[in-house]
């Protein structure tokens, strides 16, 4: 149900004049999740677009794509502001505004484990200087970046290291290698808690979500370990029918911790002290979100609305899913990806705008102008058929990873 009126809000706000309050209720409200609807592709790129990032004010958009090129965008009129070369030697994964650095310091991860920092002149037209400040022995699919951590990054790799990089310093520094059964875990994601600094959080090529404090990193020494109850021990671990979590990422103030699963389910877990004891144990997940399918690529999940009010997500049928975050509701369904998956979806921080990418190589951008709530006749359909070719797909994995392993019996018979 509705809980948010326009007439009562805008009279709220002319007796009051509290603007933030205004816009916080407006972003968050279940009317602008529902009438998202198309408004521009920005075309620029001509390879699939892997990352999106908006600048802290909302009116700046960075994209990073398989061409090797950066494009700076400024989304609501559609205009082309730069396009650089990343100098990555492979796909690049992500591309962040760095804080306080008046948008013009970008920092770029790629598929070939390196770290740049691209710093363009005042007027943003030209990339004036490109270095590597960082690298992993595998791919970097995600950096981690916090308005109180001046001039330091956080990075995660595929080699399962966690890499503090300070940019005024000539090495960066390793904050934690993760590691199950004594093996080296690679990393798909890192966030860093919006509220406590010296906390992270990262997911990767196993079941579980990881909390670590800075302060005492360890591989052994995380502060939580998060897997709902069902995934900890059921499934058989192997090369290719493994689980693996795509991306990790806290709320607005970091009580809470969402995690996509590969081929399985998004999870919301609680991370705060009370809500955990209330619950019993870690592992018991407060809510589910189901109906997508996180299969061909590393899927992004996020938050939409300024306190988290809904969980978006692309899809392998190229569908964006929107679910609220209390009832596990899909409340929109649009179709975002012509070519196949969506990967990337980033809310715009101060407004209920969403920029999504995937294999199309442009950047689509979302706005709450549809006249009407969407038609959700689709989305049992396409649930269905999500969930008949994930139960496919997990038979077929586990086939070939018993074949291979009686034969590999038979050899060394």
């Amino acid at each position: 149900m509705h809980k948010w009126s326009a007439l009562l809000e805008f009279n709220r706000f002319q007796t009051c004049g509290k603007a933030r309050t205004y816009r916080r209720r407006c972003y968050g409200n279940l009317h602008m999740a529902q009438r998202l609807e198309l408004m521009a592709k920005l075309e620029g790129h001509w390879e699939c677009v892997n990352s999106l990032n908006f600048n802290a004010e909302g009116d700046l958009l960075v994209s990073g794509s398989d061409d090797l090129q950066c494009q700076l965008w400024e989304w609501q009129s559609q205009k082309l502001l730069t396009s650089f070369s990343s100098r990555h030697r492979s796909n690049v994964f992500q591309s962040k505004f760095m804080p306080h650095k008046n948008n013009q310091t970008i920092i770029t991860s790629s598929h070939d484990g390196s770290i740049r920092i691209h710093q363009l002149d005042e007027a943003g037209s030209r990339g004036v200087d490109s270095r590597k400040i960082g690298f992993h022995r595998g791919p970097v699919h995600k950096i981690a970046m916090h308005p109180a951590l001046h001039e330091t990054i956080l990075t995660a790799g595929e080699d399962g290291c966690v890499l503090n990089i300070d940019i005024r310093l000539p090495n960066p520094i390793n904050v934690v290698t993760v590691r199950s059964a004594g093996q080296p875990v690679g990393l798909y994601s890192i966030a860093i808690n919006p509220l406590r600094p010296s906390e992270f959080v990262t997911g990767g090529k196993d079941q579980f979500v990881r909390v670590f404090d800075r302060r005492n990193a360890k591989p052994d020494d995380f502060v939580r370990e998060l897997c709902p109850d069902h995934l900890v021990s059921t499934r058989i671990r192997c090369d290719d029918a493994s689980l693996s979590v795509s991306e990790a990422v806290y709320n607005f103030d970091g009580t809470e911790i969402l995690a996509s699963y590969s081929d399985e389910d998004i999870y919301l877990f609680a991370n705060d002290i009370s809500t955990i004891e209330a619950k019993g144990t870690e592992n018991s997940y407060l809510h589910q979100y189901q109906g997508h399918r996180n299969n061909d690529t590393v899927k992004g999940v996020n938050y939409f609305g300024q306190r988290s009010e809904f969980i978006v997500s692309g899809s392998d049928c190229g569908h964006i899913y929107i679910w609220d975050k209390e009832s596990s509701h899909i409340v929109n369904f649009l179709f975002g990806d012509e070519d196949g998956a969506l990967n990337c979806v980033e809310p715009n921080p101060t407004a209920p705008f969403l920029a999504t990418s995937g294999f199309d190589h442009n950047v689509k951008i979302w706005a709450p102008s549809a006249e009407e709530e969407p038609s959700l006749q689709e989305v049992r359909e396409h649930t269905i058929q999500n969930m008949r070719q994930r139960h496919q797909n997990l038979i077929r994995d586990y086939c070939e990873y018993y074949i291979r392993l009686r034969r590999r019996q038979m050899n060394d018979f």
